[in-house]
């Protein structure tokens, strides 16, 4: 009995898997750690932070106050963040929750230890390649030269499904963090310190918020489709406009072409765009543009009697009421005729 407590405690740990976020969800993060001997579960005098990407301005990621009960060789040790558990199959039970994320701008280059309560860093993954200039220096322990420099060479992943992970057995020493790493492309699984083991995917796409995921029903495009496609592209109509597909420019969450096709719409200019989408015609006889036609347009007319257009004078030019080029009595009377057309 005395024996074992004397091998228990916390040091030899590795940083096995890493995940900044999925299908570009940040809150969506989790680190895995993995014990490189038996009786390395007292973490309760450990603690996990992150620091950007000159190896500055650290972040508290987890500081444990309890200890996980599973202490074999090998075992792993889970913290993830609360919303991870909505992108993992079965729904993920962690063994400690992240109280900080790793920053968003952290995660194309920085760095996150594992470290002693009174910062002893026992292990480091840092990532970014030349990205990265902080200090790559840990403890001994875990790294026979002391320094897990150079960087893993890319950026930690978020915005598919993929994870940095460690490429080689529980026992392993630290090399350098370039060659020790890999970036999982293939099925990911995070495993909590029970051995219970659980899947990542991003859940499928709604674009239309339906509840039926894009690939089962016209969001591009499906036999079973459950939305209206009335243009016939093979495109549901509310997929086309949240998708950017097609425009609508009065929200109305149908094609701009649909709702001219339909007759909800009309296009009398026959340029695709509804005539309500198009910006008003201009207000013909409102001369001074206040918006309205009234005498004081008759008597900005009467101002510029015998003026020509293009000479320069952009008074004459709005003057020109009915566009013949010349400011006239002809113009006094088409003001005239259009007192309060476009009035209020």
């Amino acid at each position: 009995m005395g024996g074992a407590i004397a091998q228990a405690s916390f040091h030899e740990m590795q940083i096995e898997q890493v995940i900044g976020g999925v299908n570009g969800d940040t809150t969506a993060q989790a680190i895995q750690l993995r014990t490189r001997a038996f009786g390395q579960n007292l973490v309760s005098q450990a603690r996990i932070r992150v620091s950007d990407a000159n190896g500055l301005n650290p972040i508290m990621i987890h500081d444990f106050t309890t200890n996980p009960s599973n202490n074999a060789a090998g075992a792993r040790i889970l913290i993830a963040s609360a919303n991870f558990a909505n992108y993992t199959d079965p729904a993920l039970v962690t063994d400690f929750t992240m109280t900080n994320l790793i920053p968003e701008s952290y995660l194309a280059a920085g760095s996150l230890t594992y470290e002693s309560n009174g910062g002893i860093v026992y292990w480091r993954l840092s990532w970014g390649g030349a990205a990265y200039t902080g200090s790559g220096a840990g403890n001994v322990t875990n790294d026979a030269d002391s320094d897990f420099n150079p960087p893993f060479g890319s950026a930690c992943p978020s915005t598919g499904v993929q994870t940095i992970l460690f490429d080689g057995p529980f026992g392993d020493k630290s090399t350098n963090n370039a060659d020790d790493y890999i970036l999982n492309t293939g099925d990911v699984v995070f495993i909590n310190n029970a051995g219970t083991s659980f899947a990542v995917s991003a859940p499928a796409s709604d674009s239309d918020g339906d509840g039926v995921p894009d690939d089962e029903d016209n969001c591009p495009n499906d036999a079973n489709a459950d939305q209206a496609d009335c243009d016939g592209d093979g495109i549901g109509d509310v997929c086309a406009v949240a998708s950017g597909a097609d425009d609508d420019c009065n929200g109305n969450e149908s094609p701009d072409r649909c709702d001219i096709i339909n007759g909800s719409s009309s296009d009398s200019d026959g340029n695709g765009i509804p005539d309500e989408c198009e910006a008003p015609p201009p207000c013909e006889g409102d001369t001074n543009g206040d918006g309205v036609v009234d005498p004081l347009d008759s008597g900005y007319v009467l101002a510029r009697f015998g003026c020509s257009v293009g000479t320069g004078d952009p008074n004459c030019d709005a003057a020109d009421a009915n566009l013949d080029g010349v400011v006239d009595p002809l113009d006094a009377g088409f003001v005239l005729a259009r007192f309060g057309s476009c009035g209020e």
